[in-house]
Order: C-alpha cells, then structure tokens, then sequence
C-alpha cells in the first residue's frame, strides 16, 4: 500500500505525529498552524540528517521520533495479523539501525553471522 504525501498514516498510534506535549508548546496557535510547525521541522531534521549536516539535537529528534513511529518501546500487537506484522517490521527495521549505531564490528558479527 503506497501513501500519497498528503494521505495520514493508517498505523499512526495515538502518541505518533502531532503529541500533545508539542502541541501545547503551541497553544497559542491555530492547531493547524502548529501541525504544519511539527511537520516542517520534523521534514528539515530528516533532511539534514539524512545529507549528513545535522545540527545540534537533530540526532536525538531523529532517533525518538522514529521510535515513535517504530514501536520501538511499545506492544506491535493488533488484532490485524497483517496490520501487527507490518508493525512488526518497522519495529525490526528500527532495532537493525540500534545495533549498526550501537555495537561493536565484533558483536555485529557474533548476532549476525554467529560465533
């Protein structure tokens, strides 16, 4: 299933895309308004990390927010199997990039090739 950029994340858990925390940052302003701020940053982090010239604290916005997205600190289960294998696969995604980042070349080896 292809998103256009304009279609909402099916999958979206409640705690994903616009967190209450953010928004009340911006209470001040039209939700929408403050939707579209979350968005524009969240796009710019990604570019810049992905062209390797982030700034200060992008790394960590990046990392928590494909947490989020991930389920990488939550259940993958839902009453869908195709919807919870799908799930599933963000979240194994989002772990092979921990260990890439995290690990060691010999403990790389040892998890994915064996001792």
């Amino acid at each position: 299933m292809a998103f256009i950029e304009d279609d909402a994340d099916p999958l979206a858990h409640p705690d994903d895309d616009l967190h209450f925390d953010r928004l009340v940052k911006y209470a001040e302003e039209d939700v929408n308004d403050a939707a579209m701020r979350l968005l524009r940053q969240r796009k710019e982090v990604y570019w810049r990390v992905r062209n390797g010239v982030p700034f200060p604290g992008d790394m960590d916005f990046f990392m928590e927010d494909l947490a989020r997205f991930c389920r990488a600190h939550k259940s993958t289960f839902h009453e869908n199997p195709y919807v919870a294998a799908r799930l599933d696969g963000r979240r194994e995604v989002f772990l092979r990039i921990l260990d890439f980042t995290g690990l060691s070349l010999d403990a790389l080896y040892k998890k994915y090739h064996g001792s």
